[in-house]
């Protein structure tokens, strides 16, 4: 018996109830939390969800604000369970009837209760700080809703938000984990799922060939598994769990876009720079649109230093025409402002030009005499094909070298 618990059998149960009296009244805060740890709901869901869909008509929805205030009432008493129920039954009832209002006539309005409804049954629950055995029954509700809205084609997101926002401890992690990698297990083959780059008792993960990406067979099933895997992935990180997470990354990155970015910042933390490219520009290739900005922006933070001919080719590839354009235009490279002239230089003619030219004379007064007719001049003969006469002919005029002959002229030049 702990010393704690010595001193409550010596206290006289009226001394005991004057002190929690006292600090109760003292503080709203534990007086929450001690109604909570009496609450023991007495409301049934289903029945209080049957109630709420005998109110739906015809494109007309019940009045939640009754059901909505009741909740905050009980919140305010600690009852979290009571209002976790009737948010449960706000969602529960709402859910079939999603797709039966107009947008412009109540529609969107609808469908904000619900996704209310799902976010606040996980904060009240949240508030009401329960031990983590007592939470298990709504993270694993929250669970089953998740994966069967995934299944069904439904809004799995509200429901993977509520988890997120359920659980606070590596506990509660871990537990969403052991039903997520049960169901994944139940799915697929976990010599699929895992491979033999993973070793459950093994400190460190094996790479394997990068260069080698694993075939259709090898990768999961389709979109339901894939998600419900990059959650699995984001779970491992939560729990820091770096060998099983480097394993299956490496097993299933070609799967998605997220799967493909989480496993090269793991590689750079890994020391792994090339590695982690080798992967980055395979998404990029893979995938396509929006879908990569986030692979194109690790690739540029990778390149930033060495090689900005292939940050402008991303940018180019994704019709990040303005990125593209500062990128060359800042680089202060000849070079790179011939490359891509024809490419770049109608985005903005002027700033091209004014860049380009300041790079030239640059050039001008640092060269050799030889290296000076030779490499200043071939670059005055591909400014010019921007126009800008006038600027042009002042520009040739500052570096001192005699204006090239336009293309196709015949004759010496003067």
């Amino acid at each position: 018996m702990s010393d704690i618990e010595k001193k409550l059998e010596e206290t006289p149960p009226e001394v005991l109830r004057t002190f929690l009296v006292r600090e109760l009244a003292a503080d709203p805060d534990l007086e929450r939390r001690f109604h909570s740890f009496l609450d023991t709901s007495d409301l049934d869901v289903y029945e209080l969800r049957d109630e709420i869909e005998t109110k739906y008509g015809y494109q007309s929805a019940p009045n939640f604000t009754t059901y909505e205030d009741r909740a905050e009432s009980y919140i305010e008493k600690g009852r979290y369970r009571d209002a976790a129920t009737i948010y449960r039954a706000i969602f529960e009832a709402g859910r079939d009837h999603l797709h039966e209002f107009d947008p412009h006539r109540g529609g969107f309005e609808h469908d904000e209760t619900f996704q209310d409804a799902i976010a606040s049954y996980a904060t009240t629950i949240r508030e009401a700080n329960l031990p983590h055995e007592e939470k298990h029954e709504y993270i694993e509700y929250c669970f089953d809703q998740w994966i069967n809205e995934h299944e069904e084609g439904g809004f799995p997101q509200h429901f993977r938000e509520a988890l997120w926002e359920l659980c606070t401890t590596e506990d509660d992690y871990r537990y969403w984990q052991s039903l997520l990698r049960d169901r994944l297990d139940e799915q697929l083959d976990s010599d699929r799922l895992y491979g033999g780059q993973y070793d459950e008792d093994a400190d460190t993960w094996r790479r394997g060939d990068l260069t080698t990406h694993a075939n259709e067979e090898e990768l999961l099933d389709g979109f339901t598994e894939t998600a419900w895997l990059r959650g699995y992935v984001e779970l491992l990180d939560r729990i820091d769990e770096q060998a099983e997470l480097g394993g299956i990354l490496n097993r299933h990155y070609p799967a998605s876009r997220h799967l493909c970015l989480r496993y090269a910042r793991l590689l750079v933390e890994e020391g792994e720079r090339e590695a982690a490219i080798t992967v980055a520009e395979y998404g990029t290739e893979a995938f396509s649109g929006s879908d990569t900005v986030g692979l194109c922006e690790f690739l540029v933070d990778q390149y930033e230093e060495t090689d900005a001919d292939t940050i402008i080719e991303i940018h180019l590839r994704e019709d990040r025409i303005e990125d593209a354009f500062e990128t060359v235009t800042n680089a202060h490279d000849l070079d790179l402002f011939e490359a891509y002239i024809d490419q770049l230089g109608a985005h903005d003619p002027a700033a091209y030009f004014d860049a380009y030219r300041r790079e030239i004379k640059k050039a001008a007064t640092d060269a050799s005499r030889r290296k000076y007719y030779r490499q200043v001049a071939e670059h005055l003969q591909t400014i010019q094909t921007l126009g800008r006469d006038r600027r042009f002919e002042n520009l040739a005029v500052a570096v001192r070298v005699p204006s090239p002959r336009p293309q196709g002229a015949i004759g010496k030049s003067e």
